[in-house]
């Protein structure tokens, strides 16, 4: 028996040398490039998940006039930007809900743009201080399995990274955008425009980049005038001539099926958002950097209203509430 498993092992020994002195040639590939996504440092460690968007990216999928619309394709997350330039864009993830402005923090080069100040949708990042093409990467920590950062951070964590320029370069360019609604006695057409300029350049260890970003847009009627007719409330024909006449409300049923009239559109707001941003820095030669940034994001609202009922001569009944 034990012959048996020996003599094999004898044989093989002998053999493989001779199977192994033949020629050899050398094996010619092509080049292999292997390419990996970029993961801030500081977040890249912890137990989360992270995914990252970059400029390359953004620029083949999304033809962005806003840097919250530089969000749209990452997994998971929504931002609550209801027209181009809302300006009560709430973070929205898988964890947290669209009016839960203070569960969720977002950055752009380590600055803190969330407004934490109060928690709905009256308290939105500071979106207008980045200029979508300053991003050169964006990422995003998916909450809640973080201690680097504040317990608003349950939600998630959005950090933008914005770029220096190697070289001399300039960019100029200006969008147009337009939108149709059409919904009871609201019909119209709003054209919205964006214009932008930045200039950038790095002479030896100092790069610096100066932008300006005007956006101009009127939004939809995000809410209506709505009265709700409850049971027993049809006035009488004397209580009917009694009173002034009106046309052009629109009879409707709401969410519970209850009957209820609109009078108007409302909350139709206008804005002129303008953005100037300086970003300067300095690389020393241990292979650090100091740099500093100011910007100023100014924002001109204005939300207007759209009675649709009218007296006997077809004027326009506005109320004061």
């Amino acid at each position: 028996m034990i012959l048996k498993k020996i003599i094999p092992a004898i044989l093989y020994l002998c053999f493989a040398p001779s199977a192994l002195s033949g020629e050899t040639s050398d094996l010619v590939t092509g080049t292999i490039t292997v390419k990996d996504s970029f993961v801030d440092s500081r977040i890249m460690k912890f137990p989360a998940t992270v995914e990252t968007y970059d400029k390359k990216q953004i620029e083949e999928s999304v033809n962005a006039a806003t840097p919250a619309q530089a969000l749209k394709y990452l997994p998971s997350i929504q931002v609550r930007e209801r027209s181009i330039g809302d300006r009560n864009g709430i973070i929205s993830s898988r964890t947290i809900g669209s009016i839960s402005s203070a569960q969720s923090m977002l950055y752009a080069d380590g600055v803190l743009l969330s407004n934490l100040l109060g928690n709905s949708f009256s308290y939105p990042p500071r979106w207008g201080m980045v200029n979508p093409e300053e991003i050169q990467r964006i990422s995003m920590m998916y909450g809640p399995f973080s201690s680097l950062y504040a317990g608003n951070s349950m939600g998630g964590v959005i950090n933008i990274e914005t770029r220096m320029p190697e070289r001399l370069e300039a960019h100029a360019g200006v969008q147009s955008f337009i939108q149709n609604f059409k919904l009871y006695g609201t019909d119209q057409t709003k054209i919205g425009n964006r214009e932008f300029f930045s200039i950038g350049n790095k002479v030896n260890d100092f790069s610096f980049w100066a932008s300006m970003n005007r956006l101009e847009n009127t939004a939809q009627p995000l809410d209506f005038s709505v009265a709700n007719l409850s049971s027993g409330s049809t006035p009488t024909e004397g209580e009917l001539a009694a009173k002034p006449l009106v046309t052009g409300a629109y009879n409707d049923k709401g969410i519970s099926n209850q009957d209820r009239v609109i009078f108007g559109a409302t909350a139709i707001d206008t804005s002129i958002q303008t953005n100037g941003k300086f970003k300067g820095q300095y690389e020393f030669l241990n292979g650090s950097k100091l740099a500093y940034t100011i910007g100023l994001w100014d924002l001109d609202s204005r939300q207007n209203v759209q009675s649709y009922i009218k007296d006997n001569n077809g004027n326009s009944i506005m109320v004061e509430m």
